[in-house]
């Protein structure tokens, strides 16, 4: 997952999504690349998108499994 120029409410819609849908207890493992131009509120001058993606992944997860999880990886968008 990675993307630019987004708004992090679109962001967290899309995850939203990924969990309702059960798409995250059916993979294998996720890949969070970079969040390039994300800005949060602007207030939150330390706001890591990339950060708080891994945070909602890992507390949105089934305990059960094992997938893992791969933060800031260089993917392309970056």
């Amino acid at each position: 997952i990675e993307d630019v120029g987004e708004a992090p409410y679109k962001l967290d819609r899309m995850l939203q999504q990924f969990r309702l849908s059960g798409l995250l207890s059916r993979i294998k493992g996720l890949v969070i690349g970079t969040f390039t131009n994300c800005e949060g509120d602007e207030d939150e001058v330390d706001y890591d998108l990339g950060y708080e993606a891994l945070r909602y992944m890992e507390e949105n997860r089934d305990p059960e499994l094992l997938e893992p999880f791969v933060c800031y990886v260089p993917t392309g968008h970056g």
